[in-house]
């Protein structure tokens, strides 16, 4: 029987009739090696540690050496800044037991690398949001800003039921190689509402209007047409001066979750005209006229005097129910792009006119004269006939003059 001599040491004893062999063991060669970390940060080191029963350790891999007597039987050793993500060492120990080798491997990781991605970033108000994420590298993850919490270094979540305003979702990591941060923003917002008015859309040759807007839930405005830029979500602009026919305004405002256009046509305008006529000039109390009037170039009409309210820009309406004698104006203003216009008529309210007129003496002797005396009321003038002719106030006295025949005696008034 053959054995090898490393491994066993063979006694041959002859016994009488039989023959018997003894086997004794010999010691085999051990190693032990290990590292302080299985993982460090990048850049980091780490400190290797070994013990044997051999003569001499080689290294080989991404460390090299050799340590004999007292250091190949039991040593530690520092390694790094380790740089590569997967670092392999081996230690080969040798000795009268034989070699025996040994690998570990130390991995060298950077900071997590986080990967956080929202399924919208700009929303209505209630609707949902659907969040995911991994970590590469982490042992742990913390959420922070709109949601809060400890998370799994990788998964997905909905967030339900938002509420208006922009809302920030920071997940962060930590792994062996640090910590690392990462957010996404969401706004929530109304779809964008604009209110665009200009102060006149009818305008004088030449002259200026206002163009005035607001918004609500918007970022930003653009204007195009007839005007052009950016605009403030709020503001105001004079435009002009107006002289073609027409001008169009477009108004653009837009937000997270959409946008509204409105336009304003400005047109130029004539100057506005305005006629007011009665169908008579006086009435009786009792009786009724006829007020017309006729317009151009007017958006609205205001009436005062006499009469009220708003009034269209041409019409006719009947006046009634005068009580009492006077004078009554009937006033009508309106305005058009062009400017504004005003104009009146005046109606006269009176009874028929009366008279008192009176001779003294009513009778004389020929040649001798007379004395006329008349007073009025309601009347605005008076004439004579008969044996007087021409223009008399509405009250006064006269004489006859002599008088030599009954014809003298035929005054009118």
């Amino acid at each position: 029987m053959s054995l090898r001599p490393h491994n066993l040491i063979v006694a041959l004893t002859l016994l009488i009739g039989a023959v018997s062999y003894r086997v004794i063991a010999q010691p085999q060669a051990t190693l032990n090696l290990t590292s302080t970390a299985a993982a460090v940060a990048v850049g980091k080191t780490t400190t290797l540690r070994w013990s044997s029963n051999a003569d001499s350790c080689v290294a080989s891999g991404q460390w090299t050496g050799t340590f004999i007597g007292k250091q190949a039987q039991s040593f530690s050793f520092v390694v790094g800044p380790l740089t590569n993500r997967d670092n392999s060492f081996t230690l080969t120990c040798s000795g009268p037991a034989g070699s025996v080798a040994r690998t570990v491997v130390v991995q060298a990781l950077p900071p997590p690398a986080i990967r956080l991605v929202a399924s919208d970033n700009a929303l209505l108000p209630g609707e949902s949001l659907n969040l995911e994420w991994s970590a590469a590298d982490a042992t742990s993850c913390t959420a922070s800003g709109s949601w809060a919490g400890t998370r799994p270094v990788s998964g997905t979540e909905t967030v339900p039921n938002l509420t208006k305003g922009n809302k920030t979702f920071t997940l962060s990591c930590r792994g062996v190689g640090g910590s690392a941060r990462e957010a996404v923003k969401v706004a929530v917002a109304a779809a964008p509402a604009l209110t665009f008015t200009a102060t006149a859309t009818a305008v004088l040759d030449g002259r200026t209007t206002t163009l005035r807007w607001r918004t609500t839930d918007a970022t930003a405005c653009t204007a195009s047409g007839d005007w052009t830029g950016a605009k403030a979500k709020s503001g105001s602009e004079t435009v002009g001066p107006i002289v073609n026919e027409q001008y169009v305004y477009n108004l653009t405002c837009t937000g997270p979750t959409g946008e509204d256009t409105e336009t304003v046509i400005v047109e130029k305008a004539d100057p506005p005209t305005l006629d007011m006529t009665l169908s008579r000039s006086a009435v009786k109390p009792g009786e009724t006229v006829t007020l017309n009037w006729t317009s151009t170039d007017v958006q609205s009409c205001q009436a005062s005097g006499g009469w009220s309210g708003a009034k269209p820009a041409s019409g006719s309406e009947t006046l009634k129910d005068f009580t009492s004698k006077g004078k009554k104006t009937y006033s009508l203003s309106c305005k058009g792009g062009g400017g504004s216009v005003r104009d009146s008529v005046v109606l006269e309210i009176a009874p028929p006119p009366t008279i008192s007129f009176t001779a003294s003496p009513a009778e004389v002797a020929e040649g001798a004269s007379a004395s006329l005396r008349w007073s009025t009321q309601d009347a605005t003038t008076c004439v004579s006939g008969g044996d007087w002719i021409g223009d008399r106030g509405k009250s006064g006295s006269a004489s006859t003059g002599p008088l030599n025949k009954v014809e003298n005696l035929h005054h009118h008034l």
